[in-house]
């Protein structure tokens, strides 16, 4: 299949669902903010503030629903929006790996990897659905659930990502089933259903008058970065 072809079959949504770059930046934050609640309570707090928990559930799906609605503009494919992306997941993946494992993150023998790794298997696979043709339609689900089964969250984060991308670009059944599909999941996984609470979030984002600016790179570092000050922290408290 063609990019063409996939364009008039995977149209962008309507207006009234469009979200801007300002909302997207402040849908980052707000996950970031979230993320980092989570993670000092969970490392340094020895999970003693519930409220703090319930707030973290919120971090993942958000940051999911933000890069696919990057993703989602028209021209990702033609200006090479998933190869950088996806490099860029690599790369700072990689950087944050020796301090999630330092902190607990992984369960045994290194596994599950951390979250920038499940976000680089969503792209992997909307790459792939955007290049589209036979062996690539194949490829795209197998990549899905053999890279979930290694990243955190396993299949859910990567199918929030994707459903979302999916019901953006037109693909309204199978974004929506991959969206419940990844909510479900993540309400086993979290024992509670605060995840929901990002819907919400992203709505408001999208209808106030937001200014946010674009900061390239910073959430990409500040991954990896607060991940080695939470070690550095524990390590001065202990």
């Amino acid at each position: 299949m063609t990019t063409a072809q996939l364009d008039s079959r995977l149209k962008p949504a309507p207006r009234a669902l469009a979200i801007n770059d300002h909302a997207i930046e402040t849908i980052k934050w707000v996950a970031a903010i979230a993320m980092t609640f989570d993670h000092t309570n969970k490392y340094l707090c020895n999970q003693a503030y519930p409220l703090m928990f319930d707030i973290g559930r919120v971090a993942m799906p958000l940051f999911a629903i933000a890069l696919a609605l990057n993703l989602a503009r028209p021209g990702t494919l033609e200006c090479g929006a998933f190869r950088r992306t996806s490099t860029r997941l690599l790369l700072f993946g990689v950087l944050a790996t020796l301090p999630f494992e330092l902190l607990g993150g992984a369960i045994v023998n290194r596994w599950p990897v951390n979250i920038l790794f499940a976000l680089l298997v969503a792209v992997v696979v909307m790459g792939l659905i955007s290049r589209g043709g036979a062996a690539r339609n194949v490829i795209a689900p197998i990549v899905f659930v053999a890279g979930s089964a290694a990243v955190e969250f396993w299949w859910a984060a990567p199918a929030i990502a994707v459903g979302t991308w999916l019901f953006v670009r037109g693909g309204r059944l199978w974004g929506l089933l991959l969206l419940s599909a990844g909510f479900g999941g993540l309400q086993l996984i979290n024992g509670n259903a605060w995840a929901l609470a990002s819907l919400p979030i992203l709505w408001l984002a999208s209808v106030a008058p937001l200014a946010t600016p674009r900061l390239g790179r910073f959430f990409y570092w500040y991954y990896p970065t607060h991940l080695a000050t939470l070690v550095g922290l524990k390590a001065l408290i202990s």
